[in-house]
């Protein structure tokens, strides 16, 4: 699949912009760098006044975690399975 990356902007478009550096594999994101600014408060409209956030490298997770994708992997073949019911995907996937 074609990997391509784009820099985009995201955030409220009265307030403040958060920059990223997207990672697509084909139609998947796999990765979102911050670059420039890293801020740590975002505008909440329902608030009306700026919150704590983490748009950078401090905050509790980074967005879009999925570097195992950008690798180059056979896929595994699976067994078909058909269904014999509404119920029977889940009833399959809770044992």
């Amino acid at each position: 699949m074609p990997v391509k990356e784009e820099e985009v902007a995201i955030g409220n478009p009265k307030h403040k912009q958060y920059q990223y550096r997207v990672t697509w594999k084909g139609d998947t994101v796999v990765r979102m760098t911050p670059i420039g600014e890293q801020y740590k408060t975002a505008y909440c409209e329902g608030m009306k006044k700026d919150v704590e956030c983490f748009y950078g490298e401090e905050g509790p997770g980074r967005l879009y975690q999925r570097e195992e994708m950008l690798k180059d992997v056979t896929p595994a073949l699976a067994q078909l399975h058909a269904d014999e019911g509404s119920m029977d995907f889940w009833q399959l996937h809770s044992k």
